[in-house]
C-alpha cells in the first residue's frame, strides 16, 4: 500500500474512533438512567429508615400509637374538662396512663351516641342567660313593663331547665367514663368533681379536692395556703400554726395518696390524655 493510501486509512480509523466514543458514552448513560428509573420512588425513604435503625417502621408505629383509636367528638378536650375528666383529676384518683384511653373512649361513645345533647343545652343556656340578664337589668332600671316582668319569669325558668339539661349531659358523660374504674378511683373522682362545682372549694390544688370539707374549713385552707405562698417571698410572714394545720390536712391518707400519684404520674397521664383526646391530630 502506498504511503498516501496508508495515511488515508489512518485518518479514517481515527475519525471512527472519535465518532464511536460519544456513541458509547451516550449508550452507557442511557443504560444507567434505565437502572435508576427502575428503583422505587420511596427507595430513598426506606434506605434512610434502615440507616436510622428501622425508623420507618417506628414512624408507622408511632403514628398508630398517636391515634385515639375511636371517633373523637367535636370539642372533646373542652367537654372532658367540663365533666372533670381532666388529667389532674384522673391522676389524683390513681388512674395510670394505660387506663386513660379506656376512660376517654367511654366518654366519647356516650357523646357520639347523642352528639347534640350538650351543644343544644349550651345553646339554650346561652339564650336564656342573655334574656335573664337583659330583662333583669331592665326591671332594676325601673323601666320595665308588666310584659317584661312576665318574660323575665319565663326566661328564669328556661335558664333553670337549660342548666339542668346541661348538667345532665355532663353527668352522663362522667358516669359512663368512670364506670369501669375501681370503687376507690370512682369515689375520688366524684369527690373532686363535687368540690369543683362549689364556688368556695373549686380552685384548690387537686389533692385537696379529694376529700369533703365544710365551707368554714375551706376558708381556713385557703388562708393557710395563701400564707404559705406569700412566705416564699417573705419568710418572716410564715405562720407556724397555719403551717401545722396544713401539715395535718396533707397527712390525710386520701390527700397524701393523691399528691403522690400526681407527682409520680401526672406527666405520663397528661401525655396519654392528650393522645386519647385527639389533641394534635
Amino acid at each position: 500500500m502506498s504511503r498516501r493510501a496508508h495515511a488515508r486509512t489512518s485518518l479514517f480509523g481515527i475519525g471512527l474512533l472519535f465518532l464511536g466514543i460519544p456513541l458509547w458514552l451516550a449508550a452507557r448513560g442511557s443504560a444507567s438512567g434505565g437502572e435508576t428509573a427502575s428503583v422505587p420512588a420511596n427507595a430513598g425513604v426506606v434506605a434512610g429508615s434502615v440507616r436510622a435503625g428501622g425508623a420507618h417502621t417506628g414512624d408507622v408505629a408511632a403514628s398508630t400509637s398517636d391515634s385515639p383509636g375511636f371517633v373523637v367528638p367535636a370539642d372533646f378536650p373542652a367537654t372532658l374538662i367540663r365533666a372533670s375528666l381532666d388529667p389532674a383529676a384522673l391522676a389524683a384518683a390513681g388512674v395510670l396512663s394505660a387506663g386513660v384511653s379506656p376512660v376517654l373512649q367511654l366518654a366519647a361513645d356516650t357523646i357520639n351516641a347523642n352528639p347534640n345533647a350538650l351543644p343544644d343545652a349550651d345553646a339554650a343556656y346561652a339564650t336564656a342567660r342573655e334574656s335573664v340578664d337583659r330583662l333583669q337589668a331592665l326591671i332594676q332600671s325601673g323601666l320595665s313593663s308588666e310584659q317584661d316582668r312576665t318574660a323575665y319569669q319565663t326566661a328564669v325558668t328556661s335558664l333553670a331547665t337549660a342548666t339542668s339539661q346541661r348538667q345532665t349531659a355532663l353527668d352522663q358523660i362522667f358516669t359512663a367514663a368512670i364506670a369501669n374504674l375501681s370503687a376507690g378511683q370512682r369515689t375520688v373522682l366524684v369527690q373532686i368533681r363535687a368540690n369543683r362545682a362549689v364556688e368556695f372549694s373549686r380552685d384548690f390544688p387537686t389533692e385537696f379536692l379529694t376529700v369533703d370539707r365544710n365551707q368554714e374549713t375551706w376558708v381556713s385552707v385557703r388562708e393557710c395556703l395563701a400564707n404559705e405562698h406569700i412566705a416564699v417571698k417573705h419568710p418572716e410572714t410564715l405562720d407556724q400554726a397555719e403551717q401545722s394545720q396544713l401539715a395535718t390536712w396533707r397527712a390525710n391518707q386520701t390527700v397524701s395518696t393523691a399528691k403522690n400519684a400526681l407527682e409520680a404520674n401526672l406527666a405520663t397521664v397528661t401525655t396519654a390524655w392528650n393522645t386519647a383526646a385527639g389533641i394534635g391530630q
